[in-house]
C-alpha cells in the first residue's frame, strides 16, 4: 500500500472506467482530469487518505483504497470506496487492502471502520462479510454519478 499520489491518476482512471468496475459500482465513466482534480482535492482533506493497492509479486498496482472520517469525533473512520482491477479480482487484494486499512486506521485511534456498499454488488458484499463487516442497517435509495465539487475540467 502506498498513498495515492498525482502520477496514479492515469492508474485510478482506468481502473475507474473499467467496463466490469463501472457496472459493479454503479457509476458513470469519468475523465482523467476528473481524477488528476480529485487527487488534488484528497491529498488537502486532512479528514480522508487514500492508497494505492499493489500486488506482492511484481509491484504493479491493482486497486485504490480510500477513507474518510479522521476528523470524526465518533471515533469511526468510513471506507469510502475499494476497487480493484477485474483481472485481480478474487485473488484476495481486497481483502488485504480492509485489514492493512483496518489495522492503519486503528493506529490513527480509529478502532471502528464502516461503509457503504451496494445491496446489488454481491461480490463485494461477501468481501466485506469475511472481513468482518456486519449489515448494520438498510436504506433504499437511488445515487448518481460521482462529482468533484469545485473543480473544472477542459
Amino acid at each position: 500500500m502506498a498513498p495515492v499520489t498525482l502520477a496514479d491518476a492515469p492508474i485510478l482512471h482506468r481502473l475507474m472506467n473499467d467496463p466490469a468496475v463501472l457496472a459493479a459500482l454503479l457509476e458513470m465513466p469519468t475523465t482523467l482530469c476528473t481524477w488528476r482534480n480529485a487527487i488534488a482535492t484528497w491529498r488537502e482533506d486532512p479528514d480522508e487518505e487514500d492508497f494505492v493497492i499493489w500486488t506482492t509479486a511484481g509491484g504493479g498496482r491493482v486497486g485504490w483504497i480510500g477513507v474518510n472520517g479522521l476528523r470524526s469525533a465518533e471515533g469511526m473512520a468510513w471506507i469510502k470506496m475499494l476497487a480493484v482491477v477485474p483481472e485481480a479480482w478474487g485473488m484476495g487484494y481486497a481483502s488485504a487492502a480492509i485489514r492493512w486499512v483496518k489495522g492503519w486506521l486503528a493506529g490513527q485511534g480509529f478502532p471502528l471502520v464502516a461503509l457503504w456498499t451496494d445491496a446489488g454488488n454481491g461480490r463485494a458484499r461477501r468481501c466485506y462479510e469475511r472481513n468482518g463487516f456486519v449489515v448494520a442497517a438498510r436504506e433504499w435509495g437511488t445515487t448518481g454519478p460521482s462529482k468533484i465539487p469545485g473543480h473544472a475540467c477542459a
